[in-house]
C-alpha cells in the first residue's frame, strides 16, 4: 500500500483493506505460479526474503485499480520472480576444451568473442 502512495508511513491498514490486498495477493500468487509453471517451493506466506519486494509489487499491481492509482510494473516483478526461481541451465560455452574448468585464456577468448 505504501508503494501505491495510499498508506503513509506509520499508518495502519484498515481490516477491510487488508482483506482486499490479501485476497488479491493470494489470487495473483496462484495465477503466476500456474501461468508460468514455476513449481514454487514456498507458499504465499513463506516467501524468501529475496522475493519480498517483487511479491509486494505483484500485490500492489493487483490492487492499484481499486484505489485508482498507477501500480508498479507487473512484468518486471514477474521477471524478478522467474529469474530467482528458474535455474540457469545454459551450457557454459566458455569452456572450449571441455575439461570442466574455464582457464584464463578461455575467459579472454570469450570476452573477445562477446566484444566483437
Amino acid at each position: 500500500m505504501r508503494q501505491l502512495g495510499v498508506l503513509a508511513v506509520g499508518e495502519n491498514l484498515a481490516a477491510d483493506d487488508f482483506e482486499v490486498v490479501r485476497n488479491a495477493y493470494e489470487a495473483e500468487f496462484e495465477r503466476i505460479n500456474a501461468d508460468h509453471a514455476l513449481a514454487l517451493t514456498y507458499t504465499s506466506n513463506t516467501v524468501p526474503d529475496a522475493l519480498l519486494v517483487p511479491w509486494a509489487s505483484v500485490a500492489a499491481a493487483a490492487v492499484a485499480p481499486v484505489y485508482l492509482v498507477q501500480g508498479p510494473n507487473l512484468a518486471r516483478a514477474i521477471g524478478q520472480i522467474r529469474s530467482y526461481t528458474l535455474p540457469d541451465d545454459r551450457e557454459d560455452w566458455r569452456d572450449l576444451d571441455e575439461d570442466g574448468t574455464v582457464s584464463e585464456s578461455e575467459e579472454n577468448a570469450a570476452k573477445r568473442a562477446q566484444y566483437y
